[in-house]
C-alpha cells in the first residue's frame, strides 16, 4: 500500500513539476498523504519528516529548475478510507 501511494505521489509529482517549472520564482506543492497519528502513526511521522528533509537538500541545491520543491501532508490515521479523502 505504501509503495503505491509513493509512486503515485512521485508520478504526480513529476506532472506538477513539468507544468509549474517554467516559472522563475515558483513553488511546487507536492501533496502527501501519510499515517500521521493511529496504529502507524510513528512510521507515517518518519516518512513525513524524510521527505520534508530531501525537500530540504533539494531546495538547498537550487530546487527543481528552480522552483522550491513544499510539501501538503494529510493525515490518514491509518485508515485506508480516510486517505482516499484526503487524497
Amino acid at each position: 500500500m505504501r509503495k503505491t501511494i509513493l509512486q503515485l505521489t512521485t508520478a504526480l509529482a513529476l506532472v506538477t513539476i513539468a507544468g509549474a517549472a517554467q516559472a522563475a520564482d515558483c513553488k511546487i506543492t507536492v501533496g502527501l498523504v501519510m499515517e500521521l497519528t493511529g496504529p502507524a502513526g510513528e512510521y507515517g511521522q518518519a516518512g513525513a519528516k524524510s521527505v520534508e528533509m530531501a525537500f530540504r537538500d533539494i531546495n538547498d541545491a537550487g530546487g527543481v529548475r528552480g522552483c522550491d520543491l513544499v510539501t501538503d501532508t494529510r493525515d490518514s490515521q491509518s485508515q485506508g478510507n480516510i486517505a482516499v479523502d484526503a487524497a
